[in-house]
């Protein structure tokens, strides 16, 4: 879930609470914004021979010199072996113990002396029927040996230099030799640690494990069947695999792959997917034979699918460009993709991206990319694009001055901020300059029948109670609900209503949030009892028939939201903000993507060449035929309108060959109550309805997880029955007032 959404109606002192603390930082460190231009071309691999296997491979494995790719179907094992320099083997099959057993991608080996070890295994869960076999195959597909490793399922496999096999159990380690003699066991006799891989380096096993302190990586020494100490080494998220050149490397299959040197506790940047043009929107498998060797698999399922050996390009042949920083959080595929087609077709600048998130690790408590951005900003290194739909505390970057304002730049590229959407462009701006520009967003609100809400297009808590008693629905009413959520969802809606816009001033102490507090003390106290509550409730009609009244949802089609009003009430309702005490609650914007620039670029014109592509008629226009594949509304006023016309077109999908089809009535069906009906197309009253609604969100979602942690730990006693609403309001308002005032 994405997070750090700031609301705009919040004062400089809500955006004081939030500035950012640069003092914890670690200034020992190097910026990682600034290693990034620096090793601008030191990652770059070019793709040096397309490999054609004659059948879909579906996962693979490497040694120094060879690889492997397979694939496993019922009752059979297919598999091609290829040498470093892309020479492929016509594929064989070998015939598993039974037609229902598979081999896993996680447990294929290749042997010391080119032949292949996997799992052959029967997992029958309808029967309660498990056997697993450790099989040892030729390269031309005939079994050479096999032998019963029983009925749990092993974690994976490993093949050392000597022909020593490890098989990864849950808690030990089964040793064989290569001609599958059992030799050993070893056993992990530490509780608190979790075995989660094992990889041969050279001559030494290496274990990998997940402990109470994070995770180490461990010698194991087959010989006296002992595990070594815990070696530190500098952790990114990702998969570790084998390969020479380096202890093991880390892949992100987002972003690329990292090199671990255990005795310097470093790790090296070694294979930049974007920098290579490598897609890397779509899932990559990458195998490292050493350094400056890599075997690249894209996922076979994906339109521009391709396998093939990568070599590393010398620095000095790398094109020479004007290297621009990017950084973010969780960097989207859509993202990804548009910033490999800005590599590719400008011939001036090159973007680097810097996914700070893979630097949220078990040890850092998963906030260590946040700590290095904080880092890279205290050191004045802030890349010079920034993703901010990911960005915790945007309102206090901007208050900063830590953005600039794009105003000036969409003037000098000649583009006018009345030809996008006033209220998303305001959304992003303070004091009239735009700091922080979002191309593409959702409308999120709550579906309610017409009917129902006053002429503010919303509904007060009063009312919306007392709907709830005329339909005996107290507390089911909100499809799945906790008391936290309804908490959560009345700050990040109404925050202005607690919390004074000018002076900072909090009001929990006030009826309007007693009546929340009330409100919420209606619905389950955790997901257990949500569980138990809508057990007995039908969701294919319970909405149509007012045993649930209202559902959140994130509006970015206009097809899409016009179809879950049908699936889920039978006809076109409502979208609203979340009931409060006025009864005035709008919807709010949730960016999908958002951006800004640095104060601090050095090529502001640069960098406003990729917001300016991410906000172009090329990347803005899409057809709305349901969300798949979308980043939600755009910010392009005749996009946006675009898109509402092409969502009154018949509903299709496209064919194998990229043409748009309409889909059969058969397949264009929902169903209410046990009855079928057939989706009707959205009428212009209410695509124009849901346009307007659009047009009418003025606040940006924001979770302030601190404000919400103090106002669910004071609530409890009151959700308890022990304390007052009265009193624990009184407690709560007392101590966010104190946080507030002590993060001005």
């Amino acid at each position: 879930m994405k997070k750090g959404y700031l609301v705009r109606g919040l004062s400089l002192a809500l955006a004081g609470l939030m500035m950012v603390s640069l003092a914890g930082c670690n200034m020992n460190n190097a910026s990682v914004a600034a290693e990034a231009k620096k090793n601008a071309k030191n990652a770059v691999f070019r793709m040096d021979k397309e490999i054609t296997p004659d059948f879909s491979p579906t996962a693979a494995d490497t040694d120094a010199n060879r690889f492997i790719l397979m694939r496993s179907d019922p009752g059979v094992f297919q598999f091609s072996l290829g040498s470093k320099d892309g020479n492929l083997t016509p594929s064989v099959s070998y015939k598993l113990a039974s037609e229902n057993n598979y081999i896993s991608t996680q447990t294929v080996e290749i042997g010391a002396d080119g032949s292949v070890y996997g799992i052959d295994g029967l997992a029958d869960y309808e029967n309660d029927e498990f056997s697993y076999d450790l099989v040892h195959i030729s390269s031309d597909g005939k079994e050479l040996g096999r032998a019963h490793i029983g009925e749990t399922s092993p974690f994976g496999l490993t093949c050392m230099a000597d022909g020593t096999i490890v098989v990864r159990m849950e808690s030990d380690l089964e040793i064989f030799d290569a001609n599958l003699n059992k030799k050993k066991t070893i056993s992990n006799t530490n509780a608190s640690q979790t075995w989660s891989d094992t990889l041969e380096d050279g001559k030494d096993l290496l274990i990998f494990v997940n402990g109470d302190n994070g995770n180490t990586v461990h010698k194991v020494d087959l010989v006296n069947g002992t595990i070594g100490e815990a070696i530190p080494y500098q952790s990114k998220n990702g998969n570790a695999i084998s390969g020479e050149g380096y202890d093991f490397y880390i892949v992100n299959s987002g972003n690329g792959v990292s090199g671990v040197n255990l005795s310097q506790n470093k790790t090296t940047e070694v294979f930049n997917f974007m920098d290579s043009d490598v897609d890397a929107s779509e899932y990559v498998n990458v195998f490292m034979f050493d350094a400056s060797t890599a075997l690249v698999m894209t996922d076979y399922f994906s339109e521009n699918a391709y396998t093939g050996i990568f070599k590393k390009v010398s620095p000095s042949e790398v094109p020479d460009k004007e290297f621009l920083t990017l950084g973010g959080f969780y960097i989207t595929a859509e993202t990804k993709k548009i910033i490999t087609k800005f590599n590719k077709e400008n011939t001036k600048y090159k973007i680097r991206v810097i996914d700070y998130s893979e630097y949220n690790t078990q040890e850092t408590d998963y906030k260590g990319g946040e700590k290095i951005f904080k880092g890279d900003v205290a050191s004045g290194n802030i890349p010079d694009i920034i993703m901010t739909d990911s960005l915790p505390n945007v309102e206090s970057y901007i208050n900063k001055g830590l953005f600039a304002d794009m105003t000036p730049l969409m003037e000098k590229a000649g583009l006018n901020k009345s030809d996008y959407m006033e209220n998303i462009i305001e959304a992003g701006s303070k004091d009239g300059k735009l700091y922080n520009l979002i191309p593409f967003y959702y409308i999120h609100g709550f579906l309610i029948k017409p009917e129902f809400v006053n002429a503010n297009n919303s509904i007060s808590i009063d009312e919306y109670m007392a709907l709830e008693k005329k339909f005996n629905c107290s507390g089911t009413s909100m499809y799945y609900l906790t008391k936290d959520n309804i908490i959560e969802n009345s700050l990040a809606f109404n925050t202005p209503d607690f919390l004074d816009v000018k002076t900072g001033k909090c009001s929990f102490d006030t009826d309007d949030f007693k009546k929340v507090l009330v409100f919420a003390n209606e619905f389950a106290a955790d997901q257990n009892e949500v569980e138990k509550r809508f057990a007995s409730i039908n969701y294919l009609g319970a909405f149509a028939n007012d045993q649930m009244l209202t559902n959140n949802i994130g509006m970015g089609s206009f097809r899409e939201t016009c179809r879950l009003e049908q699936s889920m009430y039978g006809r076109e309702v409502a979208l609203i903000g979340f009931p409060n005490a006025a009864g005035d609650s709008k919807p709010v914007i949730h960016p999908s993507v958002s951006v800004a620039i640095s104060s601090k670029s050095k090529d502001k014109d640069g960098a406003f060449d990729f917001v300016k592509m991410l906000i172009s008629p090329d990347f803005q226009t899409q057809i709305d035929n349901g969300m798949s594949g979308q980043n939600g509304l755009p910010v392009l006023k005749s996009a946006f309108d675009a898109m509402g016309e092409s969502a009154k077109q018949p509903y299709a999908t496209k064919n194998s060959s990229g043409e748009w089809e309409t889909v059969d009535p058969e397949f264009n069906t929902y169903e209410i109550g046990g009855k079928e009906f057939t989706y009707k197309e959205i009428s212009d009253e209410h695509l124009n309805y849901l346009k307007n609604v659009a047009k009418s969100a003025k606040s940006v979602k924001y979770k302030e997880d601190k404000i919400l942690n103090i106002i669910n730990e004071e609530a409890a006693p009151y959700f308890a029955g022990q304390k007052s609403v009265d009193e624990v309001t009184k407690i709560l308002n007392s101590r966010v007032d104190i946080y507030v005032k002590e993060n001005q």
